[in-house]
């Protein structure tokens, strides 16, 4: 796959899965948001509800409860 362990190494079965066919690592690869920006989504919900605690669990549970158990 790689003479040298480097991407410019790489010959035949493995330039062919990592560069060169169009379905290859680097054709069909996407960077996510959170990498390109250093943000990471959750943290700025978090921050604008006030609280680092988990929000999809607040979420499900308020989600879950019936009008009758709920705080007033």
């Amino acid at each position: 796959m790689t003479t040298d362990g480097t991407y410019a190494g790489l010959t035949g079965r493995g330039r062919e899965v990592a560069l060169t066919d169009p379905n290859s690592i680097k054709n069909t690869s996407v960077r996510p948001h959170s990498i390109e920006t250093g943000v990471r989504p959750w943290a700025a919900e978090r921050q604008r509800a006030g609280s680092y605690s988990n929000v999809a669990v607040e979420r499900a549970a308020a989600s879950c409860e019936s009008p009758s158990t709920r705080s007033r």
